[in-house]
C-alpha cells in the first residue's frame, strides 16, 4: 500500500521549506496575526469551540491549513473540501468598533480578501520559521517558493486576481497590512488569545513552546495583546534559535520531517491504494 508514488505540486523549494517541521513552531505567529484583524477574529469567537478547545481549534486549523499547503494533491483536495464546510455558515456582523471597522461590519469567512490575510500570515510564517531556524533564503528561492504559493492559492478559495504577482509585492502587502489600522486588537481577539494561552492545563507548556512565535510576532501587534515581553525573553528566544539551528545540523534529518506532511503523504497513499475518489 505504501509503495504507490506520491505526486508532489511544487518545487523543490517548495517541498524544503514546507516539509520542515520547524516551521510549526511558527504556528501561534501565524494565529496571532489572523486574528488581529477584527472581522477573522470576530468570525473565530462566534462560529468556533476555542474558547472551549482552545488546543484541539488550533491543531485542527493546522493540519487543514498544513494539508492544503504541502503540495499533495489529494490531501490537499480533501482539506479544501474540509474548509469549505467550517466556513459555509460562518457570517456576521462585528459586534464593536476596532481600528477602521465599526460596529456592524459584515463578515464572511469566503471573503477572498480575509483568506488571502489568513494564507499569507501562513506563507509568511513559514518563510519566517524557516530562516530564523534553518538557513536565510536568497531571494531567488524565495521567488521560486511565492510562484508555488500562487499556483496553490485557489486550494484556500483566495483567487488569482488578488494576489500579489511576486515575492516582493507579497512582503510588501504583509508589511503593509502588519503595520496599518486594519490589524487592531479588539476584545474577540483578546478572548481567543486568552483561551489558548491561559485557558487550559497545557497552557504553560504552550506559552514556552511559542516563545519563539512570540519573539517573531512584531512589537505592536504584542503590545496590543497585552503579552509582557521582557529584554531576557528576547534574550532567551535568541539561545534557543541557536541550540535548534546546531541541533538540527547534528541529528537525522528524520527528525526534521513535518507531521503534517508526513500524514498527508500517508492519506494520498491510502487513497491510491484504495482507489477512494478525490
Amino acid at each position: 500500500m505504501m509503495n504507490h508514488p506520491t505526486k508532489f505540486i511544487g518545487s523543490k523549494v517548495f517541498q524544503t521549506i514546507n516539509g520542515e517541521s520547524l516551521i510549526l513552531s511558527a504556528g501561534l505567529r501565524a494565529v496571532l496575526l489572523e486574528i488581529a484583524h477584527p472581522l477573522i477574529a470576530q468570525g473565530v469567537a462566534d462560529h468556533s469551540d476555542f474558547q472551549k478547545r482552545p488546543l484541539h481549534r488550533l491543531w485542527r486549523t493546522l493540519l487543514t491549513m498544513g494539508m492544503l499547503t504541502m503540495g499533495v494533491p489529494r490531501s490537499a483536495k480533501y482539506g479544501k473540501r474540509s474548509l469549505g464546510r467550517c466556513h459555509a455558515t460562518v457570517q456576521g456582523v462585528l459586534q464593536e468598533t476596532a481600528g477602521p471597522f465599526i460596529a456592524g461590519t459584515p463578515y464572511n469567512a469566503n471573503d477572498p480578501h480575509l483568506r488571502l490575510w489568513v494564507y499569507a500570515t501562513l506563507i509568511d510564517s513559514s518563510v519566517v520559521a524557516y530562516e530564523n531556524l534553518v538557513r536565510p533564503l536568497s531571494e531567488q528561492e524565495k521567488n521560486v517558493y511565492y510562484e508555488d504559493v500562487l499556483n496553490l492559492a485557489e486550494w484556500v478559495g483566495v483567487p488569482q486576481a488578488i494576489l500579489p504577482t511576486h515575492w516582493q509585492n507579497f512582503s510588501a502587502y504583509v508589511n503593509a497590512t502588519l503595520h496599518s489600522s486594519v490589524l487592531t486588537i479588539g476584545q474577540p481577539a483578546q478572548k481567543i488569545y486568552h483561551a489558548l494561552l491561559y485557558g487550559h492545563p497545557f497552557a504553560p507548556f504552550i506559552r514556552q513552546a511559542g516563545l519563539l512565535s512570540l519573539a517573531w510576532t512584531p512589537a505592536h501587534l504584542r503590545q496590543q495583546f497585552g503579552i509582557a515581553w521582557t529584554a531576557e525573553q528576547s534574550q532567551k528566544a535568541v539561545r534557543w534559535q541557536s541550540r535548534i539551528r546546531y541541533w538540527r545540523t547534528h541529528s537525522p534529518r528524520l527528525f526534521w520531517q513535518s507531521p503534517i506532511m508526513q500524514y498527508a503523504i500517508w492519506r494520498d497513499r491510502w487513497l491510491i491504494a484504495n482507489a477512494q475518489p478525490t
